[in-house]
Parts: structure tokens; C-alpha cells; sequence
């Protein structure tokens, strides 16, 4: 969310109408958390893509926390 405007201007650097478009859209239309909806819903999707052999899921998520993995 604090860096929309260097997205925006990166994806349409000569095009401010679409520049406008693209930052509302990610400031209005994008969760960037997940709640207890967005969990079901991964879950139920790793327990379908299991099923079809797509992928291996034990039952538990685990999340990459980029904030204390960072290399430097």
C-alpha cells in the first residue's frame, strides 16, 4: 500500500488516466491480509488441488515472513 504511486507510474509511466485507474484499483480492490475468509478458502483450495494430485497438503499453512528472511 505505501508504495501504489511507484507502481502505478512503473506500469504506465506515460499514462496518467491509467496511472489513476491502476492505483485506485489497488487501494480499493486488493486485500492485502488475510482473514478467516481468505484462510478457508486456501485451505479448500489445497485440500481440492490435493485430491487431483496437483499438490500435497498435511493439513497445515505455513507463510514465508519476508520481514526476517531478508539476505544482506
Amino acid at each position: 500500500m505505501a508504495n501504489t504511486d511507484s507502481v502505478e507510474r512503473a506500469y504506465y509511466p506515460a499514462d496518467e488516466v491509467r496511472q489513476a485507474a491502476a492505483g485506485k484499483y489497488l487501494r480499493d480492490n486488493i486485500r492485502y491480509y488475510l482473514g478467516w475468509e481468505e484462510l478457508e478458502g486456501l485451505i479448500t483450495f489445497y485440500r481440492y488441488a490435493t485430491e487431483l494430485g496437483l499438490a500435497s497438503y498435511d493439513g497445515h499453512l505455513r507463510f514465508y515472513d519476508a520481514e526476517h528472511h531478508r539476505a544482506g
